[in-house]
């Protein structure tokens, strides 16, 4: 055994790595690279939906834009409080090309916990499931988030009239699948 090497590297599979060189690139550039290598490969499998890495650059890139309309500048802060579905992959990654930081919130906390997060990271924007609405709702007022996106785990579902807050697919649609102008 090598000096400072764990314990577990005498058991190491023959053939595999022990450590990766990963590029020394922003996590939205390793997406843009693999779609530019890899367009028709599944990027994600959601029950029987699967997104390629081409629809998922586009789709990022259209969250993007939309928050760059809301005028969401490099270094402001995005919530997203969603479970594991696409549109957290979509949000994070889109939120990633506009330039901003992420603070994702687990789908499992409660108002104490969501309100505290939101606070001390300052986001101004939250991407929530609908059935996470009303936490969002009860504690936005002693926060600072402005922008509400709503999305749900049925695609295309929504007639929803909800005061203040902008329907994920909707903000897609209405979005150029182009890289943002102001990407980071």
């Amino acid at each position: 055994m090598i000096e400072n090497e764990p314990a577990w590297f005498n058991c190491w599979p023959v053939g595999v790595p022990k450590h990766i060189e990963y590029p020394k690139v922003p996590l939205q550039e390793i997406l843009t690279r693999t779609t530019f290598a890899f367009p028709e490969k599944t990027a994600i499998v959601y029950g029987e939906r699967e997104i390629s890495y081409a629809q998922l650059e586009a789709l990022s890139n259209q969250f993007a834009n939309a928050l760059v309309k809301l005028e969401v500048d490099k270094g402001d802060r995005v919530a997203v409080f969603l479970p594991n579905i696409p549109q957290f992959i979509i949000a994070y990654f889109g939120a990633l090309k506009a330039g901003a930081v992420v603070t994702a919130i687990s789908p499992l906390y409660r108002e104490r916990e969501v309100e505290y997060q939101l606070s001390d990271s300052g986001a101004e924007t939250i991407v929530a499931l609908d059935s996470l609405i009303p936490i969002v709702e009860k504690v936005r007022e002693k926060t600072q988030v402005k922008h509400v996106i709503i999305t749900r785990l049925e695609e295309n579902a929504f007639s929803l009239s909800h005061p203040n807050a902008m329907i994920f697919d909707q903000l897609l649609e209405n979005s150029p699948k182009t890289a943002p102008k102001n990407q980071s």
